[in-house]
């Protein structure tokens, strides 16, 4: 029996079922492959083999279609040039992508699959086919260098180009396609015929990515979304990069089936990114001081289903005051300021209150008290904090330790915990006031820092121009421990 699994991310597909024809019965391999079930990505997406006919014993699992992007989906638009953005798939939808800043439609986004390849014409996106992969690049190198040691052997590259920069000007203002202004740029190159095989492919490479700018349609997941917000607004996330956040979320064992507390300064970054590994089995605490919820715009870039979004639960710190209480509004769900002017209710997109007739004033009151009937009731919060969490992740741009100092003992024994900082002095101090109280073990602070390599068959080495910096801040880890239970 063969089974092959290939994809680029979480754009996955999935192809050939094993065909076995034979009259004996089932063996155990068989068996096993009727209640087969392969979890994939992150959790959202499951395949199960079909049921057998054992008459001709011919199976095979589900063959899944090529996920496509939906109307009215977010996307991650990551441009050639090395700029990230997001976008909606909408007609009439807009998005500036690309280092110029370039407006385009995203309304062709619609049907397409995720992972698509687009170009520029005008303001319209059209797909297109994606270039030669880096592996193949890298292989082709190889055999180059183990033939003559060297890829560029025929001399200093780019010179004797017959076209004049005004020349290339006035066929780019002409309306020339770019491959086609690739082309007359290769054809003009006097030496061109004379380069290595890769160091034409290298040329072609390099001027494709300079006068053809292509777009690509990514999936939002905590990666794309992580990576995207730190190329254009590092600050709204507390300059968390994407492998700073996988390490926290690895160290505070953020898993499905589990309640995971969270206090998060970093716009949702953190909650959406806890909310989808949970996958809508679980559910997430979201404690924020004062009056009403932090920012949490990143959410809405995931596409999240109806179960993730309820999964995730925004509570007030001042609500941990009343848990050990019996009160008269046990029964009622949950009550909070949702803006700093005292609003209770979630704003809902429709205009200003004056601004609607009274059947729409109406019908924002019903809205309203839709939304708030969906909050978990008081009674059932308390018992929730009582049973006790499985994990806590703060990310916090003050008052991390007395956050902590609040929720760890809300945190069940040998529960795991995760916190960030982009400075070194307040973990410190986190770190030496869990030594003398005793109540975590394996508490480790971590510097966690970054530097790419280009990784080739003889040219190995690191890349002084790189973007991300030494260093990606700090995360300080641990695991609870009862100091009363000995």
């Amino acid at each position: 029996m063969h089974l092959r699994l290939h994809g680029d991310e979480h754009d996955t597909q999935y192809e050939d079922i094993a065909s076995v024809t034979t009259d004996r019965s089932p063996s155990p391999v068989i068996k096993f492959a009727q209640s087969l079930i392969i979890e994939l990505g992150i959790g959202r997406e499951w395949i199960a083999a079909e049921s057998l006919d054992w008459g001709s014993m011919d199976f095979g699992l589900v063959k899944k279609e090529v996920s496509k992007i939906g109307k009215g989906e977010y996307v991650v638009l990551a441009s050639s040039d090395g700029n990230w953005c997001l976008g909606k798939a909408l007609s009439g939808e807009q998005a500036r992508i690309g280092r110029k800043g370039r407006k385009v439609n995203l309304g062709a986004l619609v049907g397409t699959p995720w992972g698509g390849m687009f170009e520029i014409d005008g303001r319209e996106l059209v797909a297109c086919e994606e270039s030669p992969t880096e592996a193949a690049m890298n292989e082709l190198e190889s055999e180059l260098v183990a033939e003559n040691g060297g890829t560029n052997s025929n001399g200093e590259p780019g010179r004797g180009q017959l076209l004049t920069h005004e020349q290339i000007e006035d066929l780019k203002a002409s309306g020339s396609k770019p491959e086609e202004l690739v082309q007359k740029l290769a054809q003009g190159n006097t030496a061109f015929d004379t380069k290595t095989k890769f160091a034409k492919q290298k040329y072609l490479q390099r001027k494709n990515k300079r006068y053809r700018f292509r777009v690509k349609a990514k999936k939002p997941t905590a990666r794309t979304v992580c990576h995207a917000y730190f190329l254009k607004s590092p600050e709204k996330i507390m300059h968390i990069r994407c492998d700073v956040l996988s390490l926290m979320l690895n160290y505070a064992d953020i898993r499905a089936c589990t309640q995971v507390m969270v206090v998060d300064n970093c716009n949702g970054l953190i909650l959406s990114a806890t909310a989808e590994r949970l996958g809508g089995f679980g559910r997430i605490l979201n404690f924020f001081p004062g009056r009403c919820p932090a920012g949490v715009d990143v959410t809405r870039w995931f596409n999240f289903s109806e179960a993730e979004n309820r999964s995730m639960i925004h509570v007030p710190f001042r609500f941990l005051d009343r848990i050990d209480q019996v009160e008269a509004d046990d029964d009622e769900p949950l009550t909070y300021y949702n803006t700093e002017s005292g609003e209770k209710e979630v704003d809902d997109g429709l205009p200003p209150d004056e601004e609607l007739s009274a059947e729409g004033l109406q019908g924002r009151k019903r809205r309203r008290l839709e939304l708030r009937n969906k909050r978990p009731k008081n009674a059932a919060l308390k018992r929730w904090l009582k049973d006790g969490s499985d994990s806590l992740l703060i990310a916090s741009r003050e008052n991390s330790l007395e956050n902590l100092s609040r929720l760890l003992p809300l945190l069940r024994p040998s529960a795991s915990f995760a916190i960030y900082n982009p400075f070194l002095q307040p973990l410190t101090e986190i770190q030496y006031a869990l030594s003398q109280t005793n109540t975590a073990s394996r508490v480790q602070l971590s510097e966690v820092s970054i530097l790419h390599h280009q990784v080739l068959p003889g040219r190995t080495h690191p890349l002084m121009r790189d973007n991300f910096g030494s260093t990606g801040g700090y995360v300080l880890s641990g695991i609870r421990i009862d100091p009363h239970n000995k």
